[in-house]
């Protein structure tokens, strides 16, 4: 079950968030707390344990981080000539 939400994905993303079309969060959601249930679960198993506001907040960036990932940031853009350059790229 996620820890997080979109609302608090949205606000890390911030202007790099498709607001116009409102793309779904879920399945960046639904990635990051998969991923934050194994890594619980390890750090479980090693003796430590992980905060519930730790657990929120790496499942939050980490969801933001997969929607960049899919939706690369701009690096820089133009208007008047058009054109874009996008991070990573």
């Amino acid at each position: 079950m996620a820890r997080t939400t979109a609302t608090a994905v949205r606000a890390v993303l911030l202007k790099d968030y498709d607001a116009e079309n409102e793309p779904s969060l879920l399945p960046f959601i639904d990635s990051a707390s998969a991923l934050m249930d194994r890594v619980a679960t390890c750090a479980t198993n090693k003796g430590k344990t992980l905060t519930t506001a730790e657990k929120e907040l790496c499942e939050r960036w980490l969801a933001a981080h997969f929607y960049c990932m899919s939706d690369p940031q701009y690096a820089s853009k133009n208007t008047e000539g058009a054109g874009a350059s996008f991070t990573g790229q």
